[in-house]
């Protein structure tokens, strides 16, 4: 009896220790299987409403490609790695990148001393140029309005480095209080051809040379 009690006493210290262990290998087998899922629900997560007063959606490498922002965080204008102050300070909205981090365009708000400004704009890259944009303006009393599309000629290579980022305008189609009209410009941006109705309903077709002087209306004056 006395050699029995050793024998079941070893037994029973085996089969704790194989128990403990058994329980062990369950719990990081459990853990080590739901890591991969917890890490890519992570990713996947929905959220109803997000508050933020800027995100930055970046790519893989981390460069920014989109950028929501309001006025007090909205990014300077980046060139070429190179940033610029922008002309109109308290802007909010969207901005677009492209993949080496130069701003190709974006759909802003704007209020200045003038008025208030909101506009979607996409540029060229190469040289960075505004290209389209559909803008509207308001005046801060409301008086006076405006809205229209614009379309531009890509600057030339040659002024790549400038901080200027504005084309020349070719096409302005644009209706300003109570006037619509359409504009059509030569390569150094000057009037050419006029077409438009005023606030009187009054119909106009000008032809103009490049220093300005109508060459044909229609009606006539």
């Amino acid at each position: 009896m006395s050699d029995v009690s050793p024998k079941i006493s070893r037994l029973t210290h085996v089969l704790l220790s194989l128990l403990v262990i058994g329980v062990w290998g369950l719990l990081l087998l459990l853990w080590f299987s739901r890591t991969p899922s917890a890490a890519h629900g992570s990713a996947d997560k929905r959220f109803d409403v997000i508050t933020a007063e800027r995100i930055n959606i970046v790519d893989a490498d981390g460069k920014p490609r989109l950028v929501i922002s309001d006025p007090a965080r909205f990014p300077d204008a980046v060139v070429r790695g190179k940033s610029y102050k922008r002309s109109i300070r308290d802007n909010a909205g969207v901005l677009f990148y492209d993949v080496d981090g130069t701003e190709t365009g974006g759909l802003i708000t704007a209020t200045a001393a003038w008025g208030r400004y909101a506009a979607l704009i996409f540029d060229y890259t190469n040289p960075p140029t505004d290209g389209v944009g559909i803008f509207r303006i308001e005046s801060v009393d409301g008086k006076t309005y405006s809205a229209g599309l614009s379309v531009a000629d890509r600057r030339p290579n040659a002024l790549a480095e400038s901080e200027n980022s504005q084309g020349i305008q070719r096409a302005k189609l644009e209706t300003k209080d109570g006037d619509a009209e359409l504009i059509i410009s030569d390569t150094e941006g000057k009037p050419r051809i006029l077409l438009g109705v005023d606030r009187a309903n009054t119909p106009r077709l000008e032809i103009r040379d490049a220093e300005g002087n109508v060459q044909h209306r229609y009606p006539p004056q």
